[in-house]
């Protein structure tokens, strides 16, 4: 499996990006030559993998998963023996994707997809849920997520993993749903105002930030976000909702966090750009 220690919301952020130890394997959704590139973290040596426009990419072993429109994909890290593990109706795409011990965790199209699991050989294939699932959190023995979307009956869920015991938590009509530790982080999907904090049984909840925050990511007890109440800029926040700082000052969409590196997706030149977690050093790739 993947070393690496990666926010449980870099799928539902793009999923443009993974890593390993040495590489960054990555598809700019913002330029024209588009496609799979890995580069080492040093970025030197780019190398292009596949020829085009990819989402949820997932390094697992020595193999990368990733999805193109209506289909999902693994290949060596190297670009060989790449491989179609499973398609859906053409009609449709692969919307939000995860590797967990195994399996493949995956949605299909909005706004009434449905949530389903197969192995990594793509075989296996069979339905979890199918009331409109979003923002799917896959942990090691439940996924939680957000749904009901195709009958307005808005809610966050957790299921067991072979899609048994479906629970509502809660009513809340939820965008950019997180797990972290033992709660549930989230913004109001109506207008997205509020940082929310709610425990995994939804019997509390307080408010985190009062800014309109979207792309949310956690990882080492702090929530990486888009500021919109700030022209959409790149600030992080503790989860017990202190030590606010604002780390990038330009335009910016989906947030992907690692143990060692942030990556988000700057608008205003249109490429992906890196933040050490640490230095705060900043660095386009």
């Amino acid at each position: 499996m993947s070393f690496n220690v990666k926010g449980l919301a870099n799928n539902k952020n793009g999923g443009y990006l993974d890593q390993d130890e040495e590489w960054i394997y990555y598809c700019n959704p913002l330029e024209k030559n588009m496609g799979i590139f890995k580069i080492k973290k040093d970025l030197s040596q780019r190398i292009k993998l596949f020829d085009n426009k990819v989402s949820n990419i997932n390094v697992y072993d020595n193999w990368v998963f990733f999805s193109e429109k209506s289909t999902i994909y693994k290949m060596k890290k190297d670009g060989s023996e790449r491989k179609k593990l499973i398609s859906i109706d053409s009609e449709k795409s692969i919307y939000e994707m995860h590797v967990h011990n195994d399996w493949i965790y995956y949605t299909d199209d909005l706004p009434y997809g449905s949530l389903y699991k197969a192995t990594i050989e793509g075989s296996g294939n069979v339905k979890l849920a199918r009331n409109s699932p979003l923002y799917i959190n896959v942990l090691d023995d439940c996924i939680y997520y957000a749904g009901e979307y195709s009958t307005g009956e808005h809610g966050i869920y957790k299921i067991d993993l072979d899609g048994d015991n479906t629970i509502k938590i809660s009513n809340e009509d939820v965008e950019s749903l997180n797990v972290y530790d033992d709660c549930l982080y989230f913004t109001n999907s109506v207008d997205r105002l509020g940082l929310y904090e709610m425990s995994k049984d939804g019997k509390t909840k307080k408010i985190i930030s009062n800014e309109k925050v979207s792309y949310l990511n956690i990882i080492k007890n702090w929530i990486y976000y888009v500021n919109i109440s700030d022209s959409n800029t790149l600030y992080k926040i503790r989860t017990d909702g202190t030590g606010k700082e604002k780390i990038h000052g330009d335009l910016c969409s989906n947030v992907l966090v690692f143990n060692d590196y942030i990556y988000f997706e700057n608008i205003v030149h249109n490429k992906i750009c890196r933040i050490d977690i640490n230095s705060l050093n900043k660095i386009f790739l």
